[in-house]
């Protein structure tokens, strides 16, 4: 069929009216918004690393707008209900979920019989990050990261490492070490979570683990504990003497963060506006304090820059799970 020059020109300005009505119309639904309560989802249990940007926002949002935010816990399933819950609601902004990052970039690969696609969600701000340490026994004759990895590849299988949540970002970081190094160090797994991990290797029942910074942190200063290296792309202001992974081994990196992500295809004008607004809270002096006394730095990125950051996680996870063959369903 030939399209006469008139049908095309038509066809564009139709193309080109739809576009414009369709910003017109989320630059509306952004001046307007909100205009309703808000829903700030949870997919995990209360009393989690993400209890406190839950409070904060909440309270901040609240004043700022006028409108009550209101926190709901929806947990169950490894995150998968509330984040399933948030992912089929209206994509007008008023119902967001606040999640580990993992949550979005690693569960994918994890579980493969879930029934929605997390890299859809819609990128918002990232709110903070904390750091995996790599931590010894002092037992272990290395005071750096390359002397690990000499001692670990002497030693085949003869070491072993904590992981407390498989698939979780310190147990991908200590999968990861081993895929860049070419070591087999055996994985005691402590499902009762951190704590337990963290009591074995003071006690040296294991000789090394990742652990997050405000779990090692005590041990460390106490010198219960030795750090090697920190997961940041950065050295960490709390630990400035403690080279990070990539030092040794660039582009290493093992972070625990979180973030805020809506429904797909939310209106862009209102996706700014809320990463705005949770971005102006987080630059709070007072708000970043009380992340750092958690160990964990305020971010506040933009949309964009969040996108990009849960695209580059995802990867890194995606590569690690799928070489080690790991599915959690």
């Amino acid at each position: 069929m030939t399209i006469t020059p008139v049908r095309h020109a038509i066809t564009l300005f139709a193309a080109v009216l739809a576009a414009s009505f369709a910003g017109f119309t989320g630059q509306v639904a952004a001046q307007d918004y909100p205009g309703k309560p808000i829903r700030l989802i949870s997919p995990y249990q209360p009393g989690g690393s993400t209890d406190l940007a839950l409070n904060l926002f909440r309270e901040r949002l609240t004043a700022k707008w006028g409108q009550p935010v209101i926190v709901e816990y929806r947990p169950g399933a490894a995150g998968t209900i509330g984040s399933e819950m948030v992912f089929r609601s209206p994509a007008d902004g008023y119902t967001l979920l606040l999640a580990p990052t993992a949550t979005v970039t690693a569960t994918k690969y994890l579980y493969t019989k879930i029934r929605y696609d997390p890299a859809q969600f819609t990128a918002i701000t990232l709110i903070s990050e904390m750091p995996n340490i790599l931590v010894v026994h002092p037992g272990v004759p290395a005071q750096n990261l390359q002397q690990l990895i000499d001692y670990a590849r002497a030693n085949p299988e003869k070491m072993n490492h904590a992981v407390a949540g498989e698939g979780g970002p310190a147990h991908l970081a200590a999968e990861t070490l081993q895929i860049m190094t070419g070591t087999k160090i055996t994985k005691v797994p402590y499902n009762a979570g951190a704590g337990p991990a963290m009591t074995a290797l003071i006690g040296g029942h294991v000789q090394m683990a990742f652990q997050l910074m405000s779990i090692a942190l005590p041990h460390v200063r106490a010198g219960t504990i030795r750090a090697l290296a920190v997961g940041s792309e950065k050295r960490s202001p709390l630990l400035p003497d403690v080279p990070t992974m990539s030092e040794t081994l660039p582009g290493f990196i093992s972070m625990n963060s979180s973030g805020v992500v809506g429904p797909p295809d939310m209106p862009p004008a209102v996706v700014a506006k809320i990463s705005a607004a949770l971005a102006e809270i987080l630059r709070d002096p007072a708000v970043a304090k009380r992340f750092l006394d958690t160990s964990a730095t305020a971010i506040g990125n933009t949309p964009a820059e969040h996108a990009a950051y849960l695209k580059r996680e995802s990867d890194m996870a995606g590569k690690t799970i799928r070489a080690i063959g790991l599915t959690l369903d």
